[in-house]
């Protein structure tokens, strides 16, 4: 199933597409060559659960442009770049697009799921369903936080927060 990248789709789950994903890694220097050595369907499936995380774990400045409407936080009113001036309310932020890449690159490479020490309780139902621990693990890397510390924080409730997964 193909991603819906659309800015303020009531159907889209993904920040980016596998193509800006390469294209942004490409032009980054970043992770390229591992990002490459995976199947399209890992690919877009780590893009899913990129945005997903970030979407959960992450306290974001503004509001949601159309809160009953768009499936994801993004894209948002009330963010400024940082040279002051307005991100327009209807585009993803670059640095947004780069975190998500990253973090999916991040998921595909330390696959989270096999690290039991970070949750609390797993379970199965229509989705995959678990709670982070009180761990220190690191569920969203400080190098990937630093590309939208700008406009959003960790949530403080990232420890104890519960995230569903769907299988694609």
């Amino acid at each position: 199933m193909s991603l819906v990248t659309s800015p303020g789709a009531s159907d889209a789950d993904s920040y980016i597409s596998v193509e800006e994903a390469d294209d942004l890694l490409n032009n980054h220097s970043l992770s390229v060559d591992d990002w490459r050595s995976f199947e399209l369907s890992k690919q877009e499936a780590s893009l899913r659960w990129a945005t997903n995380i970030l979407d959960n774990y992450i306290e974001w400045n503004g509001s949601p442009t159309n809160p009953t409407i768009q499936a994801l936080q993004h894209p948002r009113t009330g963010l400024f770049d940082k040279m002051g001036n307005v991100v327009p309310d209807n585009e993803i932020l670059p640095e947004l697009k780069i975190a998500t890449a990253l973090l999916a690159v991040y998921l595909l490479e330390n696959n989270p799921l096999n690290n039991s020490s970070i949750f609390k309780s797993v379970s199965l139902g229509a989705g995959l369903s678990f709670k982070v621990s009180d761990t220190d693990s690191e569920f969203i890397p400080d190098y990937i936080i630093n590309f939208i510390s700008y406009w959003g924080t960790p949530s403080k409730n990232i420890k104890n927060s519960e995230v569903r997964l769907f299988r694609c």
